[in-house]
C-alpha cells in the first residue's frame, strides 16, 4: 500500500466550503473566520482541505485550524511551500486542543510576479 502523505491535491475552494466546526458556509468577503476542526476528518481529506481554504483566503483574512495535536508540521509545511506569504498564532495550545490562526500576508499592492 502506497502512502500519499505529503502528495496531496488542492481541491478549489468554493465559496459555500462548509466551516467544519458550526456546519456553517464560509462566505468570502465576509467577518467569519472559517475554521477546519481536523479531529472530526479522516486522516486522508485534512491537508487538501486545510490547504484548499489555505489557498484561497484574500490578502489580510485568516482561518483557523483545531487539532488534538500540535499542529507544528504543517506549520513548516505552510512555510516551505509559501514562505512568507502566512502567519501563524497559537490560540490554544493543548493538551487536549490545539487552535491556530493562520493569515494570508497582506500584499503591498504590486501584482507582478513578485508576489509583493
Amino acid at each position: 500500500m502506497r502512502s500519499n502523505v505529503g502528495n496531496w491535491e488542492e481541491p478549489a475552494c468554493s465559496p459555500g466550503m462548509i466551516n467544519q466546526a458550526f456546519g456553517k458556509r464560509y462566505m468570502p468577503n465576509t467577518s467569519e473566520i472559517p475554521l477546519i476542526d481536523v479531529r472530526v476528518l479522516p486522516p486522508a481529506e485534512r491537508h487538501p482541505r486545510i490547504f484548499g481554504v489555505l489557498t484561497s483566503l484574500e490578502p489580510g483574512t485568516s482561518m483557523h485550524v483545531a487539532s488534538d495535536h500540535d499542529p507544528r508540521p504543517l506549520h513548516y509545511q505552510i512555510e516551505s511551500r509559501y514562505p512568507e506569504q502566512f502567519d501563524w498564532a497559537y490560540l490554544e495550545q493543548g493538551p487536549e486542543t490545539w487552535r491556530v490562526e493562520i493569515t494570508r500576508a497582506k500584499s503591498s499592492g504590486c501584482d507582478c510576479c513578485c508576489g509583493d
